[in-house]
């Protein structure tokens, strides 16, 4: 149990982010040599405590006993810790057997000469483990030469609302992790880019993006010499899965660095 509480409050640290908090200033409320206490006080003070905007509340369900406390009365936004809560709801209402059908549908059957005279319909049902490798499969399986017909993605088992409302600003949009909530999921709904410095200074830097059909980049990132100044490169979101790449690169730069931005437009990706 303890080891468990130790990871919920590695990720209580990593999922917060510095933001303002109530002034009161709270001090554990249970004093006493517990497992429990001893181990999460070793934690606070590994990672320093009095430097980090962490706050923890242990609560006992049984009997509605405090167990520990640390800053109880600071604020912070839920963040990646909503994924324990997504988790839990995921295996108590689909089953830890549940699997995922995407489906492609049609109808017409396949004539004798191969052609599908209708159209064909692409149904996702929001799998997060579905790839392109899948959807090859699945066309490969049906077996046709020819649609008479128009394709349509599907993805109205969830609704049209991708992201919780203020849960990104615009400059999230190039993370992997701001990638849409859909029905609609190929690769995670994100593409990989590779970027390393040119051979000369003031040449844009390298850019190889894995699968240059998903994603478009138009590179402005310039190779610089090596300065005591931050030297950041930044990214911008212009639509239908292309991005802005600018700012500059060192020419030290070894091994480069690798991108993995999110495709915002996940009907595109499908189509």
């Amino acid at each position: 149990m303890c080891r468990l509480f130790k990871i919920i409050f590695i990720i209580f640290i990593l999922a917060f982010p510095n933001i303002s908090y109530a002034k009161q200033r709270s001090k554990p409320i249970v004093k006493n040599n517990s497992t429990l206490y001893r181990e999460v006080k070793s934690l606070l003070r590994k990672y320093g405590a009095k430097d980090l905007n962490a706050g923890i509340y242990i609560k006992n369900l049984k009997d509605n006993s405090v167990k520990f406390s640390y800053h109880p009365q600071r604020f912070f936004k839920p963040a990646s810790i909503v994924k324990i809560f997504t988790a839990y709801e995921a295996l108590t209402y689909l089953d830890p057997n549940y699997k995922f059908e995407t489906s492609i549908l049609s109808d017409e059957e396949t004539s004798k000469d191969g052609v599908i005279k209708s159209d064909l319909y692409i149904k996702f049902s929001g799998d997060p483990t579905f790839t392109y490798q899948d959807l090859k499969n699945m066309f490969e399986a049906v077996d046709a030469k020819e649609i008479d017909g128009n394709i349509i993605v599907d993805g109205s088992m969830f609704d049209e609302n991708h992201a919780a409302p203020g849960g990104f600003t615009w400059d999230d949009h190039p993370f992997y992790y701001a990638a849409p909530s859909s029905a609609i999921i190929i690769n995670k709904n994100t593409s990989e880019a590779k970027m390393s410095p040119a051979f000369n200074t003031g040449e844009k830097a390298n850019l190889f993006i894995n699968d240059p059909t998903l994603l478009k980049i138009k590179n402005n990132v310039l190779t610089v010499l090596p300065r005591k100044q931050p030297c950041p490169y930044k990214s911008k979101y212009l639509g239908e899965n292309e991005y802005e790449v600018y700012g500059c690169m060192f020419k030290n730069k070894r091994g480069g660095v690798k991108l993995n931005f999110s495709l915002q437009n996940n009907k595109l990706m499908a189509q």
